[in-house]
């Protein structure tokens, strides 16, 4: 039972914030000055057409794809790169290592 309220309250925790920016999206400006805390009466899904549209948000994602798959390729390259000797034996000098690192 603790169990199931540490996950109900740890998903309450990072998914209001998101809850909390999504009403905040898709008010109008004037709905956001006027009451910024409160729940949105008339969504505009459009706002987040035209902050990809303004924003030039296609080009960031595009960056964000090519940086998050070099860098997850080259770490993948480099742990495969160096796991592999290190799982055959080929380090004999690791052995006093592999208990204090958990290999």
């Amino acid at each position: 039972m603790g169990s199931i309220i540490c996950a109900v309250v740890l998903l309450v925790v990072f998914l209001l914030p998101l809850l909390y920016l999504l009403n905040t999206a898709i008010k109008s400006n004037a709905e956001f000055f006027s009451s910024p805390g409160s729940l949105v009466h008339h969504p505009m899904w459009g706002n987040f057409f035209h902050a990809w549209q303004q924003g030039g948000f296609g080009h960031y994602l595009l960056n964000s794809v090519l940086y998050t798959a070099a860098g997850a390729g080259m770490g993948t390259l480099l742990a495969f790169l160096l796991g592999f000797p290190v799982a055959r034996g080929y380090l004999k000098w690791l052995i006093p290592i592999e208990g204090v690192v958990g290999v």
